[in-house]
C-alpha cells in the first residue's frame, strides 16, 4: 500500500490588525533600520527579524509626514531649490500606486526635469521598460558629469569636441 500523505502545515496564527498596526506604527517611529519581532536577537534566524528595507522606508516616511515637514514638493518656491540639479524621472504608464498626474503635475512646476514614461508599465522599477528607462536615465546623467567635468578641466572658452 502507499505511503500516507504528510500532513499539511498547520496555518500561521492570526494577528489582530490593531497589534500589526501598532507593529508598523512602533517601527516607523524607529526609523528605517529598526528591527522587527522575536527573531531580531542574535543567532542563525537574526536575518530573519529585519523587516524588508522598501517595507520599512514606506512605513517610515508614510507616518513621519515623509521629508517634507508640511510642504509640498510641488511648491514652485521649494522646486527653485532644486531646478538646477539634473533629474530624469521614470513614471510607469499605468501605475495605480502612484498615478502618472503626479509625475506630471511634478513636471508642470520643474519643466527641467525629463520626464520618461513607458506606457504600459506599472509600479516596479523591475519592470523591463521601466529597468531599460533607468539605466538609460544613469548613463545620461553619467555622461553629463563626465562632460562637466571635462569642461572644467579644459578650462574657460575651450570646447572637449
Amino acid at each position: 500500500a502507499p505511503a500516507p500523505a504528510p500532513a499539511p502545515a498547520p496555518a500561521p496564527a492570526a494577528r489582530s490588525s490593531s497589534s500589526s498596526a501598532s507593529a508598523s506604527a512602533d517601527a516607523a517611529k524607529a526609523g528605517p533600520t529598526a528591527k522587527a519581532g522575536p527573531t531580531a536577537k542574535a543567532g542563525p534566524s537574526k536575518a530573519a527579524g529585519f523587516l524588508p528595507a522598501q517595507a520599512m522606508l514606506t512605513c517610515y516616511y508614510s507616518a513621519n509626514n515623509a521629508f517634507l515637514d508640511g510642504y509640498s514638493l510641488l511648491d514652485r518656491d521649494r522646486i527653485d531649490r532644486i531646478r538646477h540639479i539634473p533629474c530624469i524621472a521614470v513614471q510607469g504608464g499605468q501605475d495605480h500606486i502612484c498615478p502618472p498626474d503626479t509625475a506630471l503635475d511634478l513636471h508642470d512646476v520643474w519643466p527641467e526635469m525629463v520626464l520618461r514614461i513607458p506606457l504600459k508599465s506599472g509600479h516596479s522599477m523591475y519592470d523591463s521598460a521601466i529597468s531599460t528607462e533607468l539605466v538609460f536615465a544613469t548613463d545620461c546623467i553619467r555622461d553629463a558629469a563626465l562632460r562637466a567635468q571635462q569642461e572644467a578641466a579644459a578650462g574657460p572658452g575651450s570646447s572637449v569636441y
